[in-house]
C-alpha cells in the first residue's frame, strides 16, 4: 500500500509540474461544466434531456389544467434552441419591436425554428379561428376548450393554444408592448401552433 501511494504522489508531482496537462485539466473541467451546467446544450446533445423537458412539460400542463404561456416558452427554449423570425408585414423592427398594421382575421407575426421544433405564433380577430383539428391527432395528452396537446405519428406532437394577448403580453418579453400596440391587440387573441419532432 505505502507502494502505491509514493508512486501515485510521485505521478501527481510530476503531472501536476507539467504546465500542459494544467492546462489540460482546466480546459477538460470547463467542458464538462459547460455541457453538465447549459440545459440548453445538454438538451441538444443528449435526446434523452429532451424526452425529460417535454414530459415535465406535459406534467405541469396536466397539473395546472392548462397551457401557461410562460412555461410553454421555457420548453420550446430548452427543448430545442432555436431563432425567430419575425413577419415584416406585422412587426416592425428598429431600435424596438413593434406591431403594426395588423390583419384583420390572422396574422402569423413570429416563427421559431431548431432542428427539432417550429411554431408559427398569430394575433387572429376570432377566438373561433382556433380550430385544434383533433382529427390530426392518434393521441391527446392534453385538451381543453382552446388547447391541445398530441401526437400526430410516431415522431410528431402537436401543441396548439389560444390565449388572450394580455397573456401573450406577460410570457412574450421580446415586444415592449407601447400604447400604440397595445391599442392594435386590444380585444385579439394569441394564438401558437407547433410541431415537436421526437427522436
Amino acid at each position: 500500500m505505502r507502494f502505491n501511494l509514493k508512486f501515485i504522489g510521485k505521478l501527481y508531482n510530476k503531472l501536476v509540474a507539467n504546465d500542459k496537462f494544467f492546462y489540460l485539466l482546466i480546459l477538460l473541467i470547463s467542458f464538462l461544466a459547460l455541457i453538465l451546467l447549459q440545459p440548453k446544450l445538454k438538451t441538444k446533445l443528449f435526446k434523452f434531456n429532451r424526452r425529460k423537458a417535454f414530459n415535465n412539460f406535459i406534467q405541469k400542463v396536466r397539473r395546472d389544467n392548462e397551457i401557461n404561456a410562460k412555461i410553454f416558452w421555457e420548453f420550446r427554449e430548452f427543448y430545442s434552441p432555436g431563432y425567430f423570425t419575425f413577419n415584416k408585414d406585422y412587426v416592425e423592427i428598429s431600435s424596438i419591436l413593434q406591431f403594426y398594421n395588423l390583419g384583420g382575421n390572422k396574422s402569423d407575426f413570429l416563427f421559431f425554428t431548431s432542428d427539432k421544433l417550429t411554431s408559427i405564433e398569430s394575433i387572429v380577430g376570432e377566438i373561433d379561428r382556433f380550430n385544434k383539428n383533433e382529427d390530426d391527432c392518434l393521441e391527446i395528452f392534453f385538451e381543453s376548450e382552446n388547447s391541445i396537446i398530441c401526437t400526430r405519428n410516431k415522431n410528431e406532437i402537436k401543441i396548439s393554444f389560444i390565449k388572450t394577448t394580455e397573456e401573450m403580453m406577460e410570457a412574450n418579453g421580446l415586444f415592449d408592448y407601447i400604447d400604440s400596440e397595445k391599442e392594435l391587440l386590444k380585444d385579439k387573441y394569441w394564438m401558437n401552433e407547433t410541431i415537436v419532432l421526437f427522436d
